[in-house]
């Protein structure tokens, strides 16, 4: 099952400064749990929503389920559902976190035992986000047409690329930088400016997107170029409105209050 944790991390010794022991299982617990009950309602909610679409298409002549895309077809629906789900919840919970420090009061009032947590939930819901996509891909359709060499090539090139990016985002920011950690106060000393985010504002969403691109090219899917789409617009729509905003206003209030401590010191 996906969704369960590995061993590893429900006996971690040590992450940096904290220690895991009984709390730390019993908020673990809690994420998890939260992750089936929301997990639980995505399956009524796909079907529900394939087949509000295929009742609304029908209704207008539309054959939804011939051509090169099945578009009410559950697997289909729930994969699109959980592509507006991650960064809905997890922008959701950082912003939670934010206002309420619940996350960090689970954790034992611990800012980085807390993004910890978010850690494990982003990347659980993530793999199943993932699984979701690539079973959603092997319901649909296949066009011939993607079947050529120079398709394999490039796919697999930027699926390389994609994931050098990834990496050395990850490099750069650590795990705290990487999963909310600016949420909850964990601060870098300046913002990262190096490549990859000398090249683009939000790598390592652009280089998820491309992953999901490479897929959906090597099982030449239509439908999967459709869904890697979405994942691009959801991911630039959040990073753009919210989560880029958000960064920025933060480390200009750091650096205020660096600026402001340091004319007192000066005095």
């Amino acid at each position: 099952n996906i969704l369960q944790y590995p061993p590893a991390f429900l006996h971690w010794g040590r992450l940096r400064d904290w220690e895991m022991d009984a709390r730390w299982e019993n908020a673990l617990a809690v994420v998890n749990d939260r992750i089936l009950a929301a997990v639980n309602h995505i399956d009524p909610a796909s079907l529900r929503l394939a087949s509000f679409v295929d009742q609304h298409l029908r209704g207008r002549g539309v054959s939804v389920n011939q051509g090169w895309i099945h578009w009410s077809d559950p697997f289909f629906v729930r994969a699109f559902l959980l592509i507006l789900l991650a960064p809905t919840l997890w922008n959701a919970l950082g912003r939670l976190e934010h206002r309420t420090r619940c996350i960090t009061k689970l954790a034992a009032n611990s800012p980085k035992g807390g993004c910890f947590l978010v850690f494990l939930w982003i990347f659980n819901f993530s793999l199943f986000r993932d699984a979701c996509f690539m079973k959603a891909l092997q319901q649909q359709p296949r066009w011939e047409e993607l079947d050529r060499p120079e398709v394999v090539v490039a796919a697999g090139l930027m699926a390389l690329i994609a994931s050098v990016v990834l990496l050395a985002s990850y490099w750069k920011l650590g795990l705290f930088g990487t999963y909310l950690g600016d949420y909850f106060g964990i601060l870098m000393d300046q913002r990262v400016v190096g490549f990859p985010f000398s090249w683009t504002d939000h790598p390592m969403y652009d280089a998820s997107s491309a992953l999901f691109l490479s897929k959906a090219l090597l099982e030449q899917s239509p439908a999967g170029i459709v869904l890697a789409m979405v994942v691009y617009c959801v991911y630039h729509l959040y990073s753009h409105f919210l989560e880029g905003p958000f960064t920025t206003a933060i480390y200009a209030d750091k650096e205020k209050k660096a600026r402001l401590h340091n004319v007192q010191k000066t005095k």
